[in-house]
């Protein structure tokens, strides 16, 4: 799970970043998803959340993503699964895999598959905020 502090290193949106981005979380652990959504709130962004792969496909369409945050071990189809359904769709947001999973090995199997980024769990609020920023000025 994601580090639990009082928020005073979660920092505000960054210059050039998108104001309300829309980020699609794909997590089964609601707590994770919990403090996912206050993190990214509180940076600036709308969180749109999904318990299970299947449920993150539907949101695809209707939440009109601009960053998706992914974690690999879901119930029904996984996050490969999901991830390769996202890039077979033509051009996507961003996809950040956020997972317990851990490694070289790891990174390297899901960013062959597509992903733009990764993360372990636990993470770092700040470095999480960074990496989200990072995402969507590198997709506008």
């Amino acid at each position: 799970m994601g580090t639990a502090d009082n928020g005073d290193d979660i920092p505000p949106s960054r210059e050039g970043e998108s104001a309300m981005s829309r980020v699609l979380v794909i997590e089964d652990d609601l707590a994770v998803t919990a403090l996912l959504r206050a993190v990214l709130t509180r940076s600036g962004h709308t969180v749109i959340a999904a318990d299970s792969g299947e449920a993150g496909i539907d949101c695809l369409a209707s939440g009109r993503p601009e960053l998706i945050i992914l974690d690999l071990r879901l119930p029904g189809t996984d996050g490969f699964g999901v991830l390769e359904h996202i890039r077979s769709q033509g051009p996507s947001p961003p996809v950040l895999i956020l997972t317990a999973e851990r490694g070289a090995r790891a990174r390297a199997r899901a960013l062959d598959a597509g992903a733009d980024a990764f993360l372990e769990k636990p993470f770092d609020n700040a470095e999480l905020v960074s990496t989200v920023g990072d995402l969507l000025t590198s997709a506008m």
